[in-house]
């Protein structure tokens, strides 16, 4: 039986078959694999959640500039609830994003979100490099003596 059926795809009637399920396999594999520049994920995550917030939800939210403005508010706030990460020049910068929110959530490509994450880890790197010169001595809780660090 398997011998009759490899006679039968090496014959030439079979020929368009074959060459019909290489060029399939072809375009799976190339297509899974990442090629065609897919969008990202969070894109997706995003503008479906966006589409069932303005549509499917019971009570549905406009998503506009307002909405962005207090997505922003609040995500800053959430990320940075003490105030001890952000300076001021970083929510500054930031602040270009306010309005664009709605626009990266509806399908647009993201800038705020990995904008934050790039000050973010900025931040935590150079509190890396501070905080062993702070810890090289003891604290005295004794005077009112502050130490002044060159950065």
């Amino acid at each position: 039986m398997s011998s009759k059926f490899i006679q039968f795809m090496l014959s030439k009637r079979s020929l368009p078959i074959v060459f019909f399920l290489i060029i399939t396999g072809f375009l799976i594999a190339f297509n899974s694999s990442g090629f065609g520049n897919p969008p990202d994920k969070f894109q997706l995550i995003f503008k479906q959640v966006t589409e069932m917030l303005e549509y499917a939800h019971y009570s549905p939210k406009k998503i506009d500039d307002e909405f962005s403005k207090n997505i922003f508010k609040k995500y800053i706030e959430s990320i940075d609830p003490d105030k001890n990460i952000f300076i001021a020049s970083d929510i500054k910068d930031l602040s270009k994003y306010e309005t664009l929110i709605d626009n990266e959530l509806h399908g647009d490509s993201f800038g705020f979100f990995y904008a934050v994450e790039n000050i973010f880890k900025k931040r935590i790197q150079e509190v890396n490099v501070i905080y062993p010169e702070l810890l090289k001595s003891p604290f005295q809780f004794t005077t009112d003596e502050t130490v002044v660090l060159d950065a």
